[in-house]
């Protein structure tokens, strides 16, 4: 994560619905305007510290925080 960026929390549930995660964002690609580019790829701390890969293209992503 980048200093000074604000954390953003968010749940992913993949494509088929069976899959569902919630964290926050560490790495990925950010808009013009600082926001996490949600439509690529990213990843996401869960609270147990697993890394996990996300293809915003293919997911329903909400920003929790």
């Amino acid at each position: 994560m980048e200093p000074g960026q604000p954390v953003t929390i968010v749940s992913v549930v993949g494509g088929d619905g069976a899959q569902y995660i919630e964290g926050e964002i560490v790495a990925g690609v950010r808009d013009e305007d600082g926001t996490w580019d949600l439509d690529g790829r990213f990843t996401v701390r869960t609270d147990n510290g697993e890394l996990i890969r996300v293809n915003g293209w293919c997911c329903h992503i909400e920003v929790v925080s």
